[in-house]
């Protein structure tokens, strides 16, 4: 330990840029695993708030929005002794119509009569989501459900903060309790009247109460084998779901057209029952249960274990893994360039404790207990400038990103992280440390392997890493494997392979970066060539180990641009899309009004689409294994005039066929039943040209009609176009968008009228104008709502004029998406960039440790004329050498990683399954290579500087054995 200890503080400026380097990167894995820690403690309260009056919730362990609870079960519930009341629930999502008495407080009164009813204003929380000013329907939150709750029970399940719980007896109104959440979120208040709708029933109810739950509730998630999610919708809630609208549970049954059918139970337990036994015995009995279904008991601990099971917490999770490996990484490179340093500095004192009588054990646990003393002090400090940087954010009021509470997880990781990454990298110095010899001693030690590799050696390390790196690309594209297979082996064997094979390249590109870019750099910086050729490679290892440090951090920035711009790209609309597409969701509008609507001054091209989305026939896109977007249970069917949609020169649609001819398509769309399918639907269901698949009639599900591909075209960007414009008329999501016949279409599902127009506009069209018209096309003929999912409801994405004219716009969809892409991939990439900035006391110590072996050579030069700037500037050139060689090392890594990610994504990823073009974003790119060189060269101006005010005495005198300090 004292040996240790002593040879640590010979060299204090190498040990605190590694003590620095190490505390940043604890500190960053307690920053972002604060958050989880900070998930976690509010898990236990929130599961209690869940159950409110309730102790247990039974629910259907199924997907299927239609599942139920059996009455054997129910029976034999009620029958227990243990059980003090059974109260039966049936919950199902709804739509809302216009509130009466909106706005103005209570029973129509004032917003005086608001505060004196005893309950506060509502909040709205909507935030940035709201309606245009001409918009008479409510706001609607992006993730609040309105869900009608039937409920049997006499008492509330939740404190009630406003108003009364539902009244037993018969009302002419129907009586209502409805969330907390719900009634700040649309502006509701006790008294109002809203208009439900489901399945095309409404109804009417007056709100009587208001009542205080958990703005979070699970809902049940199950996962395929390759961990994309089953099911084409949010899964059921786990209990209560936050935006209920609590009403009698049979005046419930018979407005969802479920007459008897019960989805939830709400167990009180007697005060005598033990909780713990009852779960245990009723767990195994109802999961499977006699009658054949399967159903699940949440209880408190229940419902905290499928919080942290939930993709939100999973996300967090990943976050915490992603900033611990970035971290170990860094830390790896960062402490064996040290102690690499430490032993050639060394050689000759470690040769003399040889001599005296150390063993070979002795002097590798030296540098052992030098890694293990680096990383206690870089994990205390970092947990204390975490701790520093939360309550300097706290006490300032700064919203920091990722920030919580230190909690067990966050002590765990960061220790890991500090201790695992000390010892990786301790491996190599302490081999090379114990097989030093006593006679060396006697003479210079000069590092073996790497530093003095020659070419032929470098060759086959770069062949070595060319193999594993090859690895990687063939099992994700190439040999035909299974989806989960495919997955387990690539993540688990090819993707380390290829990290492995990039290290074994890394030597090589050492040297091949140091010839290419070393006169260049010299001759921006104005220093002769001939001192610009080995600034790297005089000391291999530890050249190889910082580039490495650097590259951690740019080399995942880098592939996370190249992997996110590229699954971007088919969720992009093109120029095939409309510039204006119009929904009219109340009544319907006439034919005899498209000649008036043709004239409208901007519309260069018009046509009508009867537009219906019905489930498959058959799983066809196997969603039932695992959904994403384009494995889902159900196509969007459009119906064009086949002529101006894709006949004569001047078609509507301008898309590009992938398979089959554009005239054969029009022939078969207009005589054959045919349809154009887009490209990845094939991939997803294997049919061909010429294949023909079924689709269900949503009023009748057990009949089926039939369509024949005729073509196959690319449709980037139809998710985002179909999203929030309406055309998702039944479910949230959605297989592909398929093109068919108007008059096929119409006749198939009785589609009457026209809802939907697809509309180009003139280069110089006022849009507003165009709209306004449009509006008073729509005001006219107002009528019964069409079916339309939640997501066509929103403000976000599409712009409402008047109650039924809902108007999206090609452009500012692109818009939203740029932005949106923008903010998520720049929000993943905030950790590379801390882990840069951690490698920045590594590189002072490195660059430093350089300047401080070549300080005779220094004062050699200055002795012989050189001036001092010179050899400053050519210490700056070897920071930025460093940055060149991680720079290149990071843009190949990158792209090789980003590339393999696209193709891993198809099978694992919930946005997986389209043509994906490999994006390489070299604007984005070359601000990560900015700040590599910015790091780099601020990490050598210390150093510098010190050579710049050094007489050429002093260069020659510390040459000789004195220190050299900074």
């Amino acid at each position: 330990m004292r040996l240790a200890i002593a040879d640590a503080l010979c060299y204090p400026q190498r040990i605190l840029g590694a003590v620095l380097a190490l505390l940043a990167a604890s500190c960053l894995v307690v920053w972002v695993v604060s958050a989880y820690d900070k998930l976690v403690s509010e898990f236990e309260g929130t599961a209690r708030e869940a159950l409110g009056h309730y102790d247990l919730f039974v629910v259907p362990d199924s997907l299927d929005e239609k599942a139920v609870i059996s009455d054997r079960l129910i029976e034999a519930l009620r029958k227990d002794p243990r059980i003090a009341d059974v109260h039966c629930s049936l919950r199902k999502a709804v739509t809302i119509g216009r509130s009466f008495g909106q706005g103005e407080g209570p029973r129509g009164g004032s917003p005086d009569d608001l505060r004196r009813s005893g309950r506060r204003q509502p909040v709205v929380r909507g935030g940035e989501n709201q309606r245009s000013p001409g918009d008479s329907q409510p706001t609607r939150p992006l993730f609040l459900l309105p869900t009608v709750v039937g409920i049997d029970s006499p008492v509330a399940p939740y404190p009630v903060v406003a108003g009364q719980w539902l009244d037993v007896k018969k009302h002419p109104v129907v009586q209502a309790v409805i969330s907390e959440q719900l009634a700040e979120s649309f502006r509701w208040d006790v008294g109002q009247t809203i208009r439900l709708n489901s399945g095309g029933k409404d109804l009417s109810v007056q709100i009587v109460g208001i009542v205080q739950q958990p703005e979070s509730v699970p809902t049940l998630e199950k996962e395929g084998p390759t961990g994309r999610p089953v099911g084409s919708t949010i899964g059921p809630f786990l209990g209560m779901p936050p935006g209920a609208i609590y009403v009698p549970l049979d005046v419930a049954q018979e407005f969802l057209g479920m007459p008897g059918a019960i989805n939830l139970l709400g167990l009180k337990l007697t005060s005598a029952t033990r909780l713990d036994q009852f779960l245990a015995e009723w767990t195994s009995r109802v999961s499977p249960f006699v009658d054949g279904g399967s159903y699940l008991l949440m209880g408190e601990r229940q419902l905290e274990k499928a919080f942290t099971t939930a993709r939100a917490s999973r996300s967090i999770r990943s976050q915490a893994w992603t900033a611990c490996g970035l971290a170990i990484m860094a830390a790896v490179f960062l402490i064996f360039a040290t102690l690499n340093m430490g032993v050639d500095e060394r050689s000759r004192q470690i040769g003399l404790c040889r001599v005296v009588g150390l063993t070979q054990a002795q002097v590798a646990g030296t540098i052992l207990t030098q890694a293990l003393l680096l990383a206690i002090a870089g994990w205390v400090g970092g947990l204390g400038a975490a701790g520093i940087v939360f309550q300097l954010g706290r006490g300032f009021g700064l919203n920091l990103t990722w920030s919580g509470t230190i909690g067990p997880y966050s002590l765990g990781l960061s220790a890991a992280v500090t201790f695992l990454g000390a010892g990786v990298a301790a491996v190599w110095p302490m081999l090379r440390a114990s097989r030093v010899s006593p006679l060396e001693a006697l003479q210079a030690r000069h590092t073996q392997l790497l530093r003095d590799a020659r070419p032929s050696t470098l060759g086959w390390l770069a062949f070595l890493g060319s193999l594993l790196i090859v690895i990687h690309p063939l099992v994700v594209y190439i040999l035909p494997l299974d989806e989960v297979i495919r997955v387990s082996i690539a993540t688990t064997v090819g993707a380390p392979l290829m990290v492995l094979g990039f290290v074994c390249w890394t030597p090589a590109l050492v040297v091949i970066a140091e010839k290419a870019f070393s006169i260049p750099l010299g001759m921006v910086l104005g220093i002769p060539r001939q001192l610009c050729k080995m600034e790297l490679t005089r000391n291999l290892p530890r050249s190889v180990g910082i580039c490495m440090a650097v590259s951690v951090g740019l080399g995942v920035f880098t592939a996370m641009m190249v992997w996110g711009y590229s699954m971007l790209e088919p969720f992009k609309p093109t120029t095939w899309a409309p510039d204006l597409l119009a929904a009219f969701q109340l009544g319907h509008v006439p034919e005899s009004e498209l000649e008036s609507i043709s004239t409208i001054p901007g519309i260069s091209k018009l046509l009508p689409v009867a537009v219906e989305q019905p489930r498959l026939a058959e799983d066809l896109t196997g969603a039932s294994r695992g959904a994403s977007v384009v494995r889902q249970d159900n196509v969007i069917i459009m119906g064009v005039n086949p002529d101006l949609a894709f006949g004569g020169k001047n078609p509507v649609f301008t898309v590009d066929f992938v398979e089959g001819s554009r005239d054969a398509a029009v022939q078969q769309l207009k005589s054959n039943r045919g349809c154009i399918v887009p490209d990845h639907f094939l991939k997803a269901t294997g049919l061909r040209l010429g294949d023909t698949f079924s689709v269900c009639l949503p009023d009748q599900p057990e009949q089926t009609v039939e369509y024949r591909i005729a073509g196959v075209v690319s449709l980037p960007g139809w998710h985002w176009m179909t999203k929030f414009s309406g055309l998702r008329r039944r479910f949230g999501r959605s297989a592909a968008l398929v093109f068919a016949d108007e008059n096929v279409v119409r006749k198939d599902f009785k589609l009457v009228g026209i809802n939907f127009l697809w509309i180009d506009l003139e280069d110089d069209a006022n849009l507003d104008l165009v709209c306004r018209k449009l509006q008073e096309v729509a005001d006219r003929h107002l009528g019964p709502g069409q079916p339309v999912n939640f997501q066509g409801t929103w403000a976000f994405g599409a712009r409402m004029f008047g109650r039924s004219l809902r108007v999206t716009l090609r452009d500012e969809i692109r818009q939203q998406i740029n932005r949106r892409a923008d903010t998520m991939i720049w929000g993943m990439a905030q950790l590379p960039f801390v882990t840069l900035l951690i490698t920045l006391p590594g590189l002072m110590t490195v660059v430093n440790a350089s300047v401080r072996t070549r300080q005779w050579e220094f004062g050699v030069m200055r002795a012989i004329g050189f001036p001092s700037t010179l050899i400053a500037r050519q210490v700056l050139v070897e920071g930025f050498l460093i940055a060149a060689v991680a720079s290149m090392i990071s843009l190949l890594f990158g792209i090789a990683a980003g590339w393999c990610g696209i193709g891993l994504a198809q099978y694992t990823s919930f946005f997986g399954g389209m043509e994906t073009p490999l994006i390489i974003p070299w604007q984005k790119l070359m601000l990560g290579i900015g700040a590599t060189f910015l790091v780099c060269g601020v990490a050598a101006v210390p150093a510098a500087l010190a050579v710049f005010r050094r007489e050429p005495l002093q260069l020659l005198t510390a040459g000789r054995g004195e220190p050299f300090a900074l």
